[in-house]
């Protein structure tokens, strides 16, 4: 851990607020966003900053998740199917770090970098890439729908997986009813539970959009569904990090004194929006987060001022 210097300490309960409030407005629990502004701005070690993001995100969503659930109903059968996998996904990403950790380092661009940076940092940036140019082309394709037909693009129930009708098949309430096969939707959990336990996320900037266009939920159900199976995922990866000592509590600690506040701000904002901007808004914020974390990648191998 570096010293806690007065500004270095009003840097991170800034930038948990700032986490908080993009946690209630898009539903994600601001791992993506969180771990790698820990590590880049404030030299905490990578394992750290996963590890203690994850067990702030337990203070911001349950924060968001009680918001939520005044103005939208969870779908806790959905929540339910997904929780096995995710529990079992965040063991095995968790695993896969601690491994990364005694990797050592490696040596690029005259560099020497420890592998648990350099493997987390590239799986970020391709990750948040590809799911920001998909959500933002299908934000602005309904926006372009909405503009011609004075109503935007419905996607309840048609997810990429109600077209495979494969058994067995599950109702839910999120997609209004429609049939949906079962076994992808938890090979998809145990996925999002890995990106979790590995990169630190609460997995909700994989889980909305998966929920939107895989299994055919509303933005509104995606989003509650999403805060729930975060606070479980920040709970048990938690836990899996604290036991291999990459908990930081006092950094937890300043992270929570805004991030509260942050979360039921930004869950408040979601409800007055439409949801195709929150698709597009959320969108741009994964391009900015890109440009940021390979900016700093770039001057960390001295190619950028």
């Amino acid at each position: 851990m570096p010293e806690l210097t007065l500004i270095v300490i009003l840097g991170i309960i800034l930038l948990g607020g700032v986490i908080g409030f993009l946690s209630g407005l898009f539903g994600v629990g601001g791992g993506f966003l969180l771990t790698p502004m820990l590590n880049i701005t404030f030299g905490i070690p990578m394992p750290v900053a996963i590890g203690s993001g994850l067990c702030q995100m337990i203070g911001t969503a349950s924060t968001a998740v009680m918001r939520h659930w005044k103005n939208t109903a969870i779908d806790v059968k959905l929540v339910g199917i997904m929780l096995g996998g995710t529990l079992v996904g965040v063991e095995l990403g968790a695993e896969i770090l601690e491994e990364l950790k005694h990797a050592g380092v490696v040596t690029l661009l005259g560099e020497h970098v420890a592998w648990a940076w350099l493997i987390p940092m590239c799986t970020y940036i391709v990750l948040l890439l590809l799911i920001g140019i998909t959500t933002f082309r299908e934000s602005l394709g309904t926006h372009r729908n909405a503009r011609i037909t004075g109503t935007p693009q419905r996607r309840v129930g048609r997810g990429l997986l109600n077209r495979w009708h494969l058994p067995p098949m599950i109702r839910l309430a999120a997609t209004e009813g429609t049939p949906t096969t079962l076994i992808p939707v938890i090979l998809l959990s145990i996925v999002i539970g890995a990106m979790s336990g590995f990169l630190g996320l609460g997995g909700g900037v994989v889980i909305v959009p998966i929920l939107i266009y895989w299994v055919g939920t509303s933005t509104r159900a995606a989003v509650g569904a999403s805060l729930l199976i975060i606070l479980i995922n920040a709970v048990i990866g938690t836990v899996a990090h604290a036991l291999r000592d990459n908990v930081s509590l006092t950094l937890v600690c300043l992270l929570l004194v805004s991030s509260t506040l942050g979360a039921s701000l930004g869950a408040t904002l979601h409800h007055r929006l439409k949801s195709h901007q929150v698709r597009l808004y959320l969108s741009i914020l994964l391009f900015v987060s890109v440009v940021v974390i390979l900016a700093k990648m770039l001057h960390r191998f001295g190619l950028i001022g």
